[in-house]
């Protein structure tokens, strides 16, 4: 053998020559493999994306041609041994080399003859050549998607980025809503105007009426709230003009989900180089390309916790103007467990006698109404229950078989629950848009979401009396003249739903009112109910979608960086999160926004924070 090797060296370089024919095909695609297994992102969207993958499609077919070559080069070394060799090479086999795109010469009887070694090896070479174009097509043209960011932080050194909000799971979405919730100047005669405050919705909702105006149905609606970013509030019925009762169902973000995502965006995008001494884009937010998704989750004790929304749902009743008892009917509701026993046979019985005071007005045209104390029905109750009192209204069609029917008393049952969702900053447009991934609020009744247990496993929120307080706060009329008047919000809703639904001492079908009283005259009575329903739910759901907004929010951000002028810096800075930007850090000095009061072991106590964690993914 050695004497073989030493008498032919030139072979040997023959062979090594001939070898650089795989090496261009066998370089790419490691290559490519490389970048692909890896997830590296190419760059983002742009006027020359087109350009771009035209020009990867041409290389690519470049690449197949280079695989197609090489195997070519394979099959044409084993006939150059088989005819150099004693045993010499079938002559079907001959052409092989150059026969790896045709189809027609595995029919052909010089290939079914041959031996079956022969046909397994070009059956290889034919079923590579024919997945290498496919396959680096796959490999190496980019996919326009989302791409995980593993490290936001792009300057020397390194930098981790947290958000925590100062609420364990329990407090973050609590299964009772309590004055402790809230400052003290949401139960003040300006709460209505204040943003932070629970009521404050209520004034863009007022100023729709389609929301009011109800026709046979309430209507189904997908509606906006511009409060720093697009908050979507999504409503639709449930079974509707079931006898004088029927259900209406509403849901929207939690404030404090879309507040984190936008803030956290404007937070990552905005460092300047005096804030940790580096004359540089330290963040990949601070790319003029950036296009970023946000996907928001919870974090505590070690686990995920699923990120929560309100969905509230309304049923109310009509009742005639001498009824002594009335009830808190619940037969339409659809979420867990009110479709099953207990709750299905339980009765909530209320006495007009308790609201005799508000039904002084029956005879006027003003509408006085309350909040109903759920604490009086033990521990089986709803969340709420609202009372209004209404100038008697006349109506048709109301039950049936019966031709019209009278109501001045209305009771509207409440249930209220923190349903699973996710929350999305999607910035992928050039616009940021806050996205609710589930913004369907009947939907969670009868399917399971993935990120979270069945409906049933989260219990009905209890609003106490106290808390409810922060719902029923004076009516302002007008923000440049903010002078709160002696009606209350629930009284201004009570009272848009009958001015829009109703019509004043009109005549019914020929029927005139000579008693001296004051009738409201309704198409259909159902309409006041839908009215009710829509609104309330709308009002409640935007309400509890403000319940987190007063609970401190912390930036953290903790590493080491490499300033031009000095050694390098360890980091750990926790300052506001809603600051708007992030505060300089100067060798520990507590700026205003900043804390040192705020280590890592508090944070790391789940009982006292939670973290809101930011998945970011680029477009590109």
């Amino acid at each position: 053998m050695a004497t073989h090797l030493v008498k032919h060296p030139k072979s040997r370089q023959h062979a090594l020559f001939k070898s650089l024919i795989h090496l261009p095909s066998m370089a790419i695609t490691l290559g490519v493999l490389t970048l692909t297994f890896r997830n590296i992102f190419w760059g983002p969207q742009s006027d020359t994306t087109n350009t771009v993958l035209n020009s990867l499609q041409f290389a690519a077919q470049l690449h197949t041609s280079l695989i197609v070559m090489s195997l070519s080069a394979m099959l044409l070394h084993v006939i150059h041994r088989g005819l150099s060799s004693g045993r010499g090479i079938p002559l079907g086999f001959l052409s092989s080399g150059f026969q790896l795109n045709s189809v027609s010469y595995m029919f052909r009887k010089e290939f079914t003859r041959l031996n079956i070694g022969y046909i397994l090896i070009f059956l290889v070479m034919f079923i590579l050549a024919l997945l290498s174009g496919p396959s680096s097509a796959i490999t190496m043209i980019p996919r326009l998607q989302f791409w995980n960011v593993q490290n936001s932080w792009i300057e020397k050194g390194h930098m981790d980025f947290h958000v925590y909000i100062q609420a364990g799971e329990s407090s973050l979405y609590p299964d009772t809503l309590t004055a402790d919730n809230a400052t003290p100047e949401c139960f003040g005669l300006n709460a209505s105007i204040l943003s932070h405050c629970p009521a404050f919705g209520i004034r863009t909702w007022m100023q729709d009426d389609t929301l009011f105006s109800i026709s046979d149905q309430p209507p189904y609606i997908n509606t906006t709230i511009q409060e720093g970013w697009v908050r979507s509030l999504v409503g639709q019925p449930g079974a509707v003009n079931q006898g004088v009762s029927s259900l209406y169902l509403a849901s929207t973000l939690s404030t404090f989900l879309g507040n984190a995502l936008t803030a956290y965006s404007t937070l990552m995008g905005s460092f300047q180089y005096t804030s940790l001494g580096i004359n540089a884009p330290e963040t990949i937010q601070q790319k003029d390309e950036f296009l970023g998704r946000y996907d928001l989750s919870l974090r505590s004790a070690g686990k995920r916790i699923s990120t929560r929304k309100p969905v509230v749902e309304v049923q109310c009743t009509g009742w005639p103007t001498d009824a002594t008892n009335m009830s808190l009917d619940h037969s339409e509701m659809v979420y867990p467990p009110w479709t099953s026993d207990p709750i299905w046979n339980t009765d909530w019985s209320i006495s007009a006698a308790d609201f005799a005071t508000l039904a002084i007005d029956n005879n006027s045209t003003l509408v006085n109404s309350s909040w109903i104390n759920i604490e009086q029905f033990g521990s089986l109750k709803p969340s709420l229950g609202a009372y209004f009192a209404t100038p008697e209204t006349v109506g048709m069609g109301c039950t049936f078989g019966q031709a019209t029917c009278n109501y001045s008393q209305y009771t509207c049952t409440i249930d209220a629950r923190w349903m699973p969702t996710r929350a999305i900053l999607d910035g992928s447009s050039g616009e940021q848009i806050v996205a609710d991934a589930n913004p369907n609020p009947i939907g969670p009744a009868f399917n399971d979401l993935n990120n979270g247990p069945a409906p049933s496993s989260y219990p009905s929120v209890l609003i106490s009396e106290s808390w409810s307080q922060l719902l029923n706060v004076p009516w302002i009329d007008s923000i440049t003249n903010p002078v709160p008047s002696n009606r209350t919000i629930l009284d201004t809703i009570g009272q848009k739903c009958l001015d829009k639904n109703t019509f004043l001492n009109a005549t019914l079908l020929g029927r005139h009112f000579d008693d001296g009283l004051s009738h409201r005259i309704a198409i259909n009575v159902m309409d006041t109910l839908g009215c009710l329903q829509v609104s309330l739910s709308v009002y409640l759901s935007d309400a509890l979608a403000r319940a987190q907004n007063n609970i401190p929010t912390y930036f953290v951000m903790k590493g080491e960086v490499f300033p031009p002028d000095r050694s390098a810096s360890n980091i750990y800075l926790v300052q506001d999160f809603y600051a708007g930007h992030v505060l300089p850090f100067d060798g520990g000095v507590n700026l205003q926004g900043q804390f040192t009061n705020l280590t890592e072991a508090d944070f790391n106590d789940w009982t006292r924070f939670t973290e809101l964690v930011m998945m970011t993914t680029r477009y590109g």
